[in-house]
C-alpha cells in the first residue's frame, strides 16, 4: 500500500507487525522516528531561513526559532543598494566572554561574533540599533498529527517513517526476532536519503563547465 499520509502509516506499521491492538501506542512509535531524525540527520530537506532582528530595547540575545536544530550560517541583512553584507563569525561560549571584556559594546563598533547559548543567538559588539539577520538552519521535521497528516519526509522517504517506527516497536513487543531486519531497513534508509542530499548539494561536472565558459 501507498504511504503519503499519516493514517497510512500507522495502518502499514500495524500490517507489518501483523498485530491490531496497537492503535493507542503505534503514534509513540511514530513519535520515536521524529526524535531520532531531528537528533541524527541533516540533509538539505531540513534547511530553511527565517528573518530576524536584533531590536536595540531588548537586549544582547535574539531568539532562535522554535524549530531550530542547528546552524549553518548567520549573516547581517542589508538592503540591496548597500553594496555590504559582512557575514558574521562564530565563536565558544567562553570566546564570547572574552570579547565581551574586550570589544567595545554599543559603541557604533561593526558586529563581528555571535554564539549560540541555549536557545538564543548573542552577538558582539552589541549593536548600538536594530539589526536585521538571515539564519540558515536545519528545522527540525514537522511532526505528524491527525491535523498535520504529512510532511517531506513522509512524502520523500516514507521508508525511513515505516522501518523506524517498526524498530521502535521491537522493545514493546519484546524480543522480536524482525528487529534487526527493520534496523537495517532503516539505517539503509536514511543512508541513501543522506546520499541523495549530498549529491543534490554537490555542483555538477556541466554546471562547472557552464561556469567556466562564462569566466
Amino acid at each position: 500500500m501507498a504511504i503519503s499520509t499519516y493514517a497510512d502509516l500507522k495502518s502499514a506499521v500495524a500490517d507489518w507487525l501483523n498485530r491490531d491492538d496497537l492503535t493507542s501506542v503505534i503514534p509513540t512509535f511514530v513519535s520515536l522516528v521524529e526524535a531520532s531524525v531531528n537528533r541524527t540527520l541533516r540533509v538539505r530537506d531540513m534547511l530553511t531561513r527565517a528573518d530576524l532582528t536584533w531590536a536595540g530595547s531588548s537586549g544582547e540575545v535574539v531568539p532562535l526559532p522554535s524549530d531550530f536544530l542547528e546552524l549553518y550560517s548567520l549573516e547581517q541583512t542589508y538592503p540591496p543598494d548597500a553594496n555590504v553584507n559582512p557575514p558574521l563569525h562564530y565563536v565558544g561560549i567562553d570566546e564570547m566572554k572574552r570579547y565581551k571584556k574586550t570589544l567595545p559594546q554599543s559603541s557604533g563598533g561593526q558586529t563581528r561574533y555571535f554564539t549560540i547559548f541555549g536557545n538564543y543567538l548573542d552577538l558582539v559588539p552589541t549593536p548600538p540599533d536594530s539589526l536585521p539577520l538571515t539564519l540558515t538552519y536545519y528545522a527540525s521535521v514537522p511532526a505528524l498529527s491527525t491535523s498535520e497528516p504529512t510532511n517531506w519526509l513522509l512524502t520523500k522517504s516514507p521508508d525511513i517513517y515505516l522501518y523506524g517506527s517498526l524498530l521502535h516497536a521491537a522493545p514493546y513487543l519484546k524480543n522480536d526476532e524482525r528487529a534487526n531486519v527493520w534496523g537495517a531497513g532503516y539505517q539503509a534508509a536514511v543512508a541513501n536519503l543522506q546520499a541523495d542530499s549530498e549529491r543534490a548539494m554537490r555542483p555538477t561536472t556541466a554546471l562547472i563547465a557552464r561556469k567556466r565558459s562564462f569566466q
